[in-house]
């Protein structure tokens, strides 16, 4: 779905992991983490899968993406398409985002309302309708976003163009299309639905005004009587050691992106890459040849793609420019005293205590009167970041570990990356 205020809100608030959660796991795999924040008024649920843009299949770009879709907008049970999201829309806000290897759906609820959210997302899993309306329904939604964000200066378009690098490096798509240009059939996005949205692969996490026994026993009388599904082999990790040197592929959206990947750069590392990628891509933010960067990773799951960053150029932009320009912010990040990279890498380990009532009442009000939301759908966005922090929790590594310093550095260096360059479609 398009950017939520949650995501734009997780950027924005609290940056750092958080703590002070209580956990519960099911049989069936699905696991349950509560922060309790009384006094607050609102509460937030965050229904996170272990699944995404990675997963999508050779020759389908935007799977993952357009399952979400469905899955928030089609016919669950005897309620027709849309009924189920317009009711979680009365009562509060609900929205969904796909990322690399993670594809979460928010509800902002009051608390007396908690239930709707398990009894949703129990739904969601066991009485969800595809068809081949439902697909032609959402497919210009999806397309309308990807022209959005392209048509729009400033923003990078790195969403779409992760989407397409999982082609190229996980598929070896010649082409890397994104906008659904030959819909999947029903039975083919059922079955990808099936496969990637399994009740072992889900977590729910609540923040807010909750008693965690409650919201125990609403998870267990909602998501507990699901089966698990039968075990499913990951896919073989890839070896993109042996991606080429640069490669230059068409893709159908008007932008032009540059990709450098990191093949030899692993999670125990996370702090120490996220460090060296913030400080480059924060030095190509201020050339006027680059609409904006991404770093992907290691600040949101990646699944089966490498570290990587980019660039998404100006229309009229030489992209042989922008590589040198990315190539030189990464060098240049390399050069930086290792100190300083440590002391980066360790602000952003920190652990980030979960916020107070009085501040998210704050908060709340603020984002609420600017917004022309309710006071509870704010505080419960807001205390959403809180959760999604966790479920976004940086991989693990010790900032002060020099020797893993050091290793970092060396998957950074030059004759360790891999080029994408992403060119649209010619002028006619």
């Amino acid at each position: 779905m398009a950017k939520t205020l949650l995501a734009i809100l997780a950027a924005a608030v609290f940056a750092a992991p958080v703590t002070g959660a209580d956990q519960i796991r099911l049989d069936n795999g699905a696991t349950l983490t509560v922060n309790s924040i009384p006094g607050t008024g609102a509460v937030s649920v965050i229904a996170s899968y272990a699944t995404g843009y990675a997963d999508d299949p050779a020759g389908l770009a935007q799977a993952a993406h357009l399952a979400e879709h469905l899955r928030v907008t089609g016919a669950i049970g005897d309620d027709p398409p849309g009924a189920n999201a317009d009711r979680l829309n009365t009562v509060g806000a609900a929205n969904a985002e796909t990322l690399a290897a993670l594809t979460y759906y928010d509800f902002a609820l009051p608390p007396d309302q908690l239930a709707l959210a398990f009894a949703t997302e129990a739904a969601r899993l066991t009485a969800l309708k595809v068809t081949d309306a439902d697909i032609a329904r959402e497919i210009p939604r999806v397309r309308a976003e990807v022209d959005s964000v392209a048509g729009s200066p400033g923003l990078f378009v790195g969403k779409f163009a992760a989407m397409a690098a999982a082609q190229c490096w996980l598929h070896d798509a010649a082409e890397a299309g994104v906008r659904l240009t030959r819909p999947p059939d029903a039975d083919a996005m059922r079955r990808f639905i099936d496969d990637h949205h399994r009740v072992d692969r889900l977590t729910l996490t609540v923040t807010g005004d909750v008693d965690p026994q409650q919201a125990a026993a609403l998870f267990r009388e909602h998501l507990g009587p699901i089966a698990k599904p039968a075990h499913r082999a990951a896919p073989a990790p890839r070896d993109f050691a042996g991606l080429p040197a640069l490669r230059r592929v068409g893709w159908d959206v008007p932008a032009k992106v540059v990709l450098i990947a990191m093949p030899g750069a692993w999670a125990e590392s996370g702090v120490h890459l996220q460090a060296l990628t913030n400080r480059a891509t924060f030095a190509l933010n201020q050339k006027e040849l680059v609409r904006s960067t991404v770093s992907s990773g290691p600040t949101v799951p990646v699944g089966g793609l490498p570290l990587f960053v980019g660039v998404s150029l100006h229309p009229d932009a030489d992209e042989d420019e922008a590589l040198a320009l990315l190539h030189d912010a990464l060098d240049a990040a390399l050069a930086t005293d290792p100190a300083q990279t440590r002391g980066t890498a360790a602000f952003i380990a920190a652990a980030q205590p979960r916020p107070d009532a009085g501040t998210v009442r704050d908060m709340a009000a603020r984002f609420a009167a600017q917004r022309g939301m309710e006071p509870h759908v704010a505080g419960a966005m807001i205390m959403g970041n809180h959760a999604l922090q966790s479920v976004l929790r940086v991989a693990p590594g010790d900032p002060t570990d020099d020797a893993l310093t050091a290793a970092t550095r060396e998957a950074f260096a030059r004759d360790n990356r891999r080029v994408l360059i992403l060119n649209p479609p010619k002028a006619e």
